[in-house]
């Protein structure tokens, strides 16, 4: 909220100290320093301050307080970060900073969809196949019985936007989507903006390879693919 400081005629703004003679005027201003203050009261200029900590503290620095974070140069980083990280629902934040700092990547770029895909294979290359593929497998049944549909209708009914969302949370996995029929199939219906974000998203390359090298692996998750119908 604007704090108001009145004299016999002037208005001044608590956040960059402008005047205004008539008060009307000075409720409608609103500068660079008072909407940061907005921000850094909602949900994400709060998980961003946290970020921001976080990265210092990775970088054997001292966290400032809070109101000084907004006069740092990576305010506006942090912010699009704690952003980033709501709307992919990131289940490990920090563990997402800690490899962009020893990728030596600036917080700037932290949003970027080829971080992001740094950050996955990452992820898939620490956690094990089938326990991802269970993962995905509880996805199915619930999505399934949310529904109303067998496991088999369900890629009928989900739109491949949902897919890749599903896909982003790590809640399909790479190891259960390309072993399995009708993804393939859907793939083939959606449009080539569709298809090439999706196979972008998913780093086909990588995972091709991935496959290869995992030929058992690819047997078993094909078995439950087949059994599920999907």
């Amino acid at each position: 909220m604007t704090t108001m400081v009145k004299s016999t005629t002037k208005f001044q703004c608590h956040h960059c100290g402008k005047r205004f003679l008539l008060e009307r005027a000075f409720m409608n201003h609103k500068c660079t320093q008072m909407a940061k203050s907005e921000i850094l009261k909602t949900i994400d200029g709060q998980a961003g301050y946290v970020h921001y900590s976080y990265w210092l503290r990775k970088k054997s620095k001292k966290a400032p307080p809070i109101e000084t974070f907004l006069s740092s140069s990576y305010f506006r980083a942090f912010i699009s970060f704690a952003e980033f990280v709501r709307a992919v629902n990131l289940p490990n934040a920090e563990m997402y900073i800690d490899i962009m700092v020893d990728k030596g990547i600036a917080p700037l770029l932290w949003p970027r969809s080829e971080c992001y895909a740094m950050y996955l294979q990452w992820f898939d290359a620490k956690s094990p196949p089938m326990e991802q593929v269970n993962i995905s497998v509880d996805t199915i049944l619930n999505l399934s019985d949310q529904a109303g549909v067998t496991p088999a209708e369900l890629f009928d009914v989900l739109h491949i936007r949902d897919i890749m969302q599903l896909l982003q949370e790590r809640k399909l996995s790479p190891w259960f989507l390309l072993c399995s029929k009708k993804f393939k199939e859907k793939l083939t219906l959606s449009s080539p903006d569709d298809n090439k974000q999706l196979m972008r998203l998913i780093g086909i390359d990588y995972w091709a390879g991935k496959l290869s090298e995992n030929e058992s692996v690819v047997k078993q998750v094909k078995m439950i693919t087949a059994a599920m119908g999907v």
